[in-house]
């Protein structure tokens, strides 16, 4: 795999918080993960991480496991 950039380069406005409403969704999904399915999905996350995903050596110890 590999990773590319552009020379474009792009300027997008930024909003502040009191333009717009910041606050998650009460109903959103990640409000209501169970403590047990929370844990399922970082265990599955890091091992992603660790097993398949690309680190550069100088950024291992950014990469918690």
């Amino acid at each position: 795999r590999t990773i590319g950039f552009t020379d474009t380069i792009e300027i997008i406005p930024a909003h502040r918080k009191t333009e717009y409403n910041r606050r998650s969704d009460k109903y959103a999904t990640f409000k209501n993960l169970t403590p047990d399915l929370k844990s399922e999905i970082r265990d599955e996350l890091n091992t992603y991480k660790m097993r398949e995903m690309a680190v550069h050596v100088e950024s291992m110890g950014n990469t918690a496991f």
